[in-house]
């Protein structure tokens, strides 16, 4: 809404207008009210008006410069025709009052015959004048008014006066209307209750401080003039700082002390050390790296593990190699080692020996063969010895090999008591099943290559027993298949061997050695 105002003001005699205060209520952000004034003398012609002042907070005050006179107009723009008012923005504005601040009487500087005619009521030489201009200095003759304000002249620097200061002496005026002494030495009081011992120096007297500063918990604290402090406290409720760190929770006692719960730094977390360690003044504590102490970085492939200078731990990283084929696992120790985890025994693995047979884990995480494969067995050659023996068998040939007690492939032994061959195709010699000889003699034994399997239930200790070795079904039994199964031709013998006839009464005893299973009579 738009309203227009304009009002004149009358103050019935001479003075002097201050200001002027808009009350009302603005609306709307662009809102405000723009005002002008005029003033008139006795004869009430109006003089120009003011430049426009906005106001855009209310209530806004205006103050009048060279406000002499009688009459004042103001009034309140409300558009650009020259009516007064105001000007709203977005809302709603209203204009309540409109007050004027004003003194009435003459302006300083005009004549006049009595006080009252004067706006300051001083009538000084008939000129309404600022003072009485009946004051002066020590050191200054009776003032006059000139153009509405007081002067005073100045007497000779010979005329005696006191300046008021106890640390001067001989006082003198200046000749400038200001009196001034010598400096004079010598006890004061400068009366400042919160210094002693008060001296006059160099025309100032001043004594030595003598403060009185509130601690954490006085309320107040004042200086009594005599050194001490007058105090008073805050209560026991009130947090204060006692300026030890090494406390916290610090409270005032209410008698002007404060004290907190003390407490240590002796417990540094992993890579710190509580030497040189210090309390931040809340409970808790700021340690020192302990570089190059022994840590543990948490991981099993890093070793000598130390502390660094950022609080952390770092070892220095290794690697195991990954598990062989007999071996279960294997494993970082922490130390720099590794800790493996071996395969049970008889698990199957290859050991890389193409002549070797029923390879397998031997518990330790090493891959062992169980036997030599037929096919790389040497074929020997004959034994041309002079103590040969000859088999009795029905087969028998000669043996001529000089160490007698030894079995080519395609000979027979004589003896009553063969046992192994020593000849240079030890490699796999034989009297059962490998090469087709037979042994006449009735203790004869399953002959393992290098590992013989006798009747003791013994093996070489060097060797595995041959897997080989005569099995529950590798014998016969003479009633069965006598048509197309030769029969054993030995003497009594009971070897067990594939493709032969054993009597009735030979049986089969489970015997182990080592990796493979054996069966003796």
């Amino acid at each position: 809404t738009k309203s227009s105002f304009s009002k004149q003001f009358d103050l019935g005699a001479a003075g002097t207008f201050n200001s002027v205060t808009v009350k009302g209520v603005l609306g709307g952000v662009n809102s405000k009210v723009t005002v002008k004034y005029r003033l008139a003398g006795a004869d009430a012609i109006f003089g120009a008006w003011s430049a426009g002042t906005d106001i855009t907070t209310l209530p806004g005050t205006v103050t009048i410069s060279s406000g002499a006179g009688r009459y004042m107009e103001v009034a309140l723009m409300i558009d650009d025709n020259g009516r007064l008012g105001v000007t709203s923005g977005m809302g709603s504005s209203e204009v309540s009052e409109v007050a004027v601040d004003y003194s009435v009487g003459k302006a300083d500087g005009l004549a006049c015959a009595v006080d009252g005619e004067c706006i300051n009521n001083h009538c000084v030489g008939l000129v309404c004048c600022n003072s009485a201009c009946d004051a002066p200095g020590q050191c200054q003759t009776a003032g006059t008014c000139v153009a509405g304000t007081c002067a005073y002249g100045n007497k000779a620097n010979t005329e005696v006066c006191d300046d008021g200061n106890v640390c001067t002496a001989n006082d003198k005026c200046d000749g400038n209307g200001s009196c001034a002494g010598a400096p004079n030495p010598g006890p004061c009081d400068d009366e400042n209750p919160c210094t002693l011992a008060d001296t006059c120096s160099g025309g100032v007297c001043a004594g030595e401080p003598h403060p009185c500063t509130p601690g954490p918990c006085d309320l107040t604290s004042v200086c009594d003039g005599a050194g001490g402090c007058t105090k008073t406290y805050k209560d026991n409720t009130t947090s204060c700082d006692d300026s030890n760190p090494c406390t916290h929770t610090d409270k005032c006692d209410g008698s002007g002390g404060c004290s907190g719960t003390a407490y240590g730094c002796t417990s540094p977390a992993a890579c710190e050390t509580a030497t040189g360690a210090t309390c931040a003044g809340d409970g808790t504590c700021a340690y020192p790296a302990n570089t190059g102490a022994s840590c543990s970085d948490g991981n099993s492939c890093s070793h000598t593990d130390q502390c660094q200078a950022d609080k952390s731990c770092a070892g220095t990283a290794y690697s195991c190699p990954a598990p062989a084929q007999c071996q279960q696992s294997v494993t970082c120790n922490g130390s720099g080692g590794c800790t493996m985890s071996n395969k049970q025994s008889f698990e199957l693995c290859n050991d890389g020996d193409s002549c070797t047979t029923g390879d397998h884990c031997d518990g330790q995480g090493n891959c062992v063969g169980g036997g030599v494969d037929p096919a790389c067995v040497d074929a020997g050659t004959a034994d041309t010895g002079a103590d040969a023996e000859t088999d009795a068998g029905a087969d028998a040939g000669t043996d001529t090999g000089a160490d007698a007690e030894t079995t080519d492939t395609g000979e027979q032994d004589a003896g009553g008591d063969v046992g192994f061959d020593s000849g240079s195709d030890t490699s796999y010699p034989s009297d059962v099943s490998i090469d087709g000889s037979q042994d006449a003699s009735s203790d004869v034994g399953a002959d393992d290559g290098a590992c013989l399997c006798d009747m003791t239930y013994s093996c070489d200790p060097d060797c595995l027993c041959d897997p080989e070795c005569p099995r529950p079904d590798a014998g016969r039994d003479a009633a069965a298949d006598a048509a197309t199964i030769p029969a054993d031709t030995g003497a009594g013998a009971k070897d067990g061997r594939a493709g032969e006839k054993e009597t009735a009464s030979w049986r089969e005893t489970p015997y182990s050695c080592s990796c493979a299973t054996i069966w003796v009579e």
